[in-house]
Parts: structure tokens; sequence; C-alpha cells
């Protein structure tokens, strides 16, 4: 099918890239940033990183959110947050503004069909992005194995405060955990992690068929979700603050489309669909909108 072939085709050019293999060191890199504890003495947040060379073997064997499994699914950083829409995207759109610039478009769309160009370039970008930031945890996950102490190695007690624990904080993770143990954790974190970073690549493309310049791309979207985020926090802060009588339309509301929701989209499990639905909707109009502006173009998208 000319549609797999051109995405196989983009994704070799993607994964033999520059670009793409710095999306994953920066991703593997600023893994070990993420909050895992919090110091009252000192009253600090402890990164991973901190955390392992702030305490010995022994000291991490005390307390069980030490484990391996706990510091891979932390959550990420609220700065690096605001950064994956730009490691994402740095992926694949210089590739894509190289295209461009080179002229090389109306080759491709001689080959094929318009249609199937832009579809083809809409999926690679998508995959592109979600695998850059999937592969970077991939193997944030492989080194804090070996930093961190296996669940396994802890006490009894420890192993059940750790169960009890996920079974009040989220009781549909627990019953995954007891009946695949910790793949029934990674597997479904690890699909988080990639759709966020499909998801965070969508805007970029789009301003990618509408601009050359790799820095306005990549820089707009940056600013549009901080934008977003503030508002939408400072709407959560005031629908929270109001206990006596909330607005529940306006709170689901803002859980479904919530920029970071796919991030930790097993956290909201009676609004899982919703938040897959409102995405592809949202990936959707988003493809119209990058297939319009490529057609539209005398010169075949350059």
């Amino acid at each position: 099918m000319e549609l797999i072939r051109i995405v196989k085709t983009e994704l070799k050019k993607v994964f033999t890239s520059f670009g793409f293999c710095s999306c994953v060191i920066i991703t593997f890199l600023l893994c070990f940033t993420y909050g895992l504890s919090y110091d009252y003495v000192t009253s600090e947040n402890l990164s991973v990183f901190t955390v392992f060379i702030r305490h010995s073997r022994g000291e991490l064997l005390e307390n069980i959110d030490y484990c391996s499994l706990n510091a891979f699914r932390v959550n990420i950083s609220q700065w690096v947050i605001l950064f994956i829409p730009i490691i994402a995207s740095f992926s694949f759109v210089p590739l894509f503004c190289d295209e461009r610039n080179s002229k090389m478009i109306r080759y491709s769309t001689i080959r094929t069909s318009k249609f199937t160009y832009n579809v083809g370039k809409f999926l690679s970008a998508f995959l592109a992005g979600g695998l850059a930031i999937l592969i970077g945890h991939i193997l944030f996950g492989i080194a804090v194995h070996f930093m961190f102490p296996s669940i396994s190695e802890y006490s009894t007690e420890l192993q059940d405060s750790f169960i009890e624990s996920l079974a009040f904080t989220e009781p549909k993770m627990a019953s995954l955990y007891e009946k695949f143990g910790s793949v029934g954790l990674i597997v479904p974190r690890l699909f988080e992690f990639f759709l966020y970073g499909a998801i965070s690549s969508i805007p970029v493309l789009v301003l990618a068929a509408i601009s050359r310049n790799i820095y306005v791309i990549i820089c707009i979207p940056f600013l549009a979700k901080y934008l977003v985020d503030q508002t939408m926090n400072k709407v959560s802060h005031n629908l929270y603050m109001n206990n006596e009588n909330p607005d529940r339309l306006l709170q689901d509301f803002l859980i479904i489309f919530d920029t970071n929701a796919t991030q930790n989209l097993f956290l909201y499990y009676d609004y899982i669909v919703k938040i897959v639905v409102a995405n592809l909707v949202y990936a959707m109009i988003a493809y119209v909108i990058f297939s319009l502006i490529m057609n539209r173009r005398l010169d075949l998208g350059e």
C-alpha cells in the first residue's frame, strides 16, 4: 500500500536523523529531573538523580517509594511538560523544513497523490513524536532498574504497604498489578508516554505547513501551551475553591481537555474513553487544517 510505504520511508529517515537521536537523549536525561520524593526537613523536592546520589543502597531499601518501579512511574516535572512539544517535534520538524526548503516536495507529490502524501507526513510526524518520548523513557526505565532496588528486594511488610497505597490512590492500576505484576503498571505508563509525545507533536506540524522558520514553528506551540495551561490552572483553582457548589460540567471539561491529560491517562480511569476521543477529534481537526494548507499551495506544498 502506498501510504504504508510512505510512512515506512519517512520513519527510516527520522530514525537515522540527528534530531530524533537528540530527542531521545534529551528525554532520557530530563527523566532524571522528575521529582521522586520530598524532604520535609529542607523543604526540597528531590529528583530521581538526587535521591540516587544522596542515599546508599541500604537507605533506599528502607523506603519502598524508592523502588525502581515507583521511580519509573513518577510524574513528569511541570517545567519539563512545557518543553515536551519542542522535544517531540524536533524529531521530524528539521527534516520537514529541509524538504520544503530544498523543494523536494514537488517530486514526492508527483510520485503519489497529495492526499496520500499529507496523510503519510501527518502519521509519520505523529509516530515520530510519540516514539522519541517513548524510547527516551524506556532507556530511563532500564537505567532506574539498575540504579534502584527492585520491589521484590523489599520486606513483605513494605510490599504490602505499596499495594495498599496503590489501591487507595489508583484502584484500577492496583488490580492490574495484582494480575500482571510490574508489567501491569509499566505497559500503561509507556502507552501514556507515547500518546503524550504524539499528541504534543501535532500543533508543530500544522505550523510547519505555514512557515519554514524552524524557530517560529517550535517556539509558538511552546508559548501557546504555556498560556493554555496557565488559563486552565486558574479556572481549575477557582473551581475547587468553591467546594460547596462545584460545577461538575466544568470539572469534566477541565479533565477531558487538559493538555497534559494523556500523560496521566490511567489516573483518570473513568475519563479514559472521553480523553482519547477528545484527542482523536483534535488530531483529525489538525490534520484537516494541515491538509487544507498544503493542498492550497500553488507550489505543491513548497
